[in-house]
This record gives C-alpha cells, structure tokens and sequence, in this order.
C-alpha cells in the first residue's frame, strides 16, 4: 500500500492538466491535520484543483484549493486531548475511551452537516482520494459516493480497527494493542487483557 502511494504520488505532476483530488479528513485533532496539509498545499502549487473537507480550513485563500470546512462541528477540546497510553491501566482504559468517543459523536454530525450534503449534491468527478485512516471511518460514506481511486494516509501507527479493512493480522492472543506497552511474549493475564480492549 505504501508503494502504490508513493508511486501515485510520484507521477502527479506527470499529468499536464492536473488532477482534481479529494481530501477527507474526519479527525477533529489539529495535530493530523498539520500532518497532511503541506501534502495538500504543494499538490495545488503544482496545478492539482485540491478539495478538502476537514476541521481546519486554509487561513488564507489558495489557487486550486477550495476548503469545505467543518469548524461549526468540532468538539471543543479536541485538539488538546491528551491520549497518552503510558501509566496505569485507567489511563490506558480512558485514552481507548476517549478516541472512541471522539469518533462516535462526529460521524452522524459530520455526513449530516449542510457543508457535506451540499458537497454530495455537486461535480462528484475526482480522480483521486486521499483520505486519514484513523478514529472513524465515517468517511468512507463519501468514498462510496464519489467512486474514485483512494489512497490512505495515517499520521501515526495504524488503529487495530482498521486491520480488518486492510488484511493485516490482528489476533491478540500474540498481536499487543498499540493502547497496551506489551512486547510480543504476553502472559495469559496480558492476552486476556489484550482481547478485552481489543
């Protein structure tokens, strides 16, 4: 996957006229999306029409990108959480909690918002998505619609959730959840623990 990425990616600015590419960016947190927006702003430097839906909007207006933002939906905290998994199992156990929560109250907002149905309502001809793979994947919805070729992008490790959608193993009898600080040899409380939060 990470290949066909680059590779993608690569031949970009190969393309004479530019491609018209879609964004998709679910998570509320300021810290990804810092992650992928210079990727976003240098593909429309080099004469691709960017479209991004996201909680952060460009500040200033840039040729070739147009922002459908979803400030008016952001939870007020998001960017500050603190998702440190190190410590006790509490703080582990309302680090796994809180990204869930997270998660579970955007997505229904989020499709549902006059921006995104106003969006589905247009030109929905893209050649490429790009789209975060991390808390939620109510952004697939979009995916769906638009029908165009997608590319995943994740700003840290990728969630156990999404193993199934990729083919990666997952078991948690061997397999430590990145929530967990378990090498690969657990004990049989550890995998007991393990499969619990998985």
């Amino acid at each position: 996957m990470v290949r066909a990425c680059v590779l993608i990616l690569c031949t970009l600015p190969l393309f004479t006229n530019g491609l018209k590419i879609l964004g998709l960016f679910s998570h509320s947190g300021k810290s990804h999306h810092q992650v992928f927006e210079p990727l976003l702003v240098a593909l429309s430097e080099k004469g691709h029409d960017v479209t991004v839906i996201s909680f952060f909007p460009q500040e200033k207006p840039r040729p070739r990108f147009k922002d459908i933002s979803l400030t008016n939906l952001s939870m007020p905290g998001s960017e500050v959480m603190n998702v440190d998994t190190k410590g006790s199992r509490i703080v582990k156990y309302k680090a796994i909690l809180l990204i869930k929560m997270f998660a579970d109250s955007i997505c229904g907002p989020l499709l549902s918002s006059p921006q995104v149905q106003n969006f589905l309502k247009g030109d929905l001809s893209y050649d490429v998505i790009l789209i975060e793979f991390f808390n939620s994947n109510c952004m697939m919805a979009i995916v769906e619609k638009v029908k165009a070729p997608t590319i995943g992008l994740s700003s840290c490790v990728v969630m156990p959730h999404w193993n199934d959608h990729f083919g990666n193993p997952d078991n948690p009898s061997y397999i430590p959840l990145i929530y967990m600080d378990y090498s690969d040899q657990l004990s049989f409380l550890e995998r007991v623990e393990n499969t619990v939060i998985s």
